[in-house]
């Protein structure tokens, strides 16, 4: 019998998901030797300031939309791998230096990463987990609004990556968590009506925590949210089944 508790968390999930909120999970840290799983999730992260080489003083925030499944396996009862695949849409917008642009709204487009977690120390009633995860896309394309290149497409490569510590622990059914995580992201590969073009953003912001919480349907069934701060601004959620 699913309790209230766990039932109105559900609902503040589905919300989520209909609102297309932001997101970002690092999740629950729980590796099982020999054991597979398969989750799925969407965030939004709604800020993200860049830098822009070759042109100083101008700065960039990025926002995205991601769909991405995972597929987990526990190489031991500490240690679990995992591969992702999904879908993303970016934005660009300028907010000082040179203008080269006003705006870029990119369409959809594949992303796949990996990752590797673990647990660092077991207290029993709570432990340390890590993770470390790399994301990538290529050839996000939409035209540019205003700026000196208004109406052009421009195509982009994303990359990101973060290693994150984190402390978990389990009460009454919820199993809560919070971290630190040092994270960059890249923009490169910059095309502009498909010319090359030599700048690059980088992230201006290395260092963040984050926080989440998850519940268990059932046996194997397990729904959570996660939020992101200071580096970036994210929200989200997602699902994960245990095999």
């Amino acid at each position: 019998m699913v309790n209230t508790g766990k039932m109105v968390f559900g609902l503040v999930l589905v919300a989520f998901f209909v609102a297309a909120v932001d997101a970002a999970p690092v999740v629950v840290i729980a590796p099982a030797k020999g054991k597979w799983a398969a989750s799925g999730h969407v965030h939004k992260l709604s800020e993200r300031n860049t830098d822009l080489s070759q042109t100083a003083g101008s700065k960039v925030d990025v926002d995205y939309l991601v769909y991405i499944g995972r597929v987990h396996y526990g190489l031991s009862d500490r240690v679990e791998i995992y591969g992702e695949l999904g879908s993303v849409s970016a934005g660009l917008n300028q907010t000082s230096g040179t203008l080269l642009f006003n705006d870029i709204s990119t369409g959809s487009e594949l992303i796949w990463g990996a990752g590797i977690q673990g647990i660092l120390h077991d207290a029993k009633t709570w432990n340390i987990g890590m993770d470390l995860q790399y994301l990538s896309t290529k050839d996000l394309t939409g035209p540019a609004v205003g700026g000196a290149t208004n109406g052009l497409p421009w195509t982009i490569d994303w990359t990101e990556w973060h290693v994150a510590v984190q402390a978990q622990t389990t009460i009454e059914g919820f199993i809560p968590w919070v971290g630190v995580k040092y994270s960059d992201a890249t923009v490169e590969n910059l095309r502009i009506n498909g010319a090359p073009d030599p700048r690059e953003l980088e992230a201006s912001d290395n260092v963040g925590v984050y926080g989440g919480v998850a519940t268990m349907i059932g046996d194997k069934t397990a729904v959570y949210v996660e939020g992101r701060f200071i580096d970036e601004t994210a929200f989200g959620g997602g699902i994960k089944y245990n095999f």
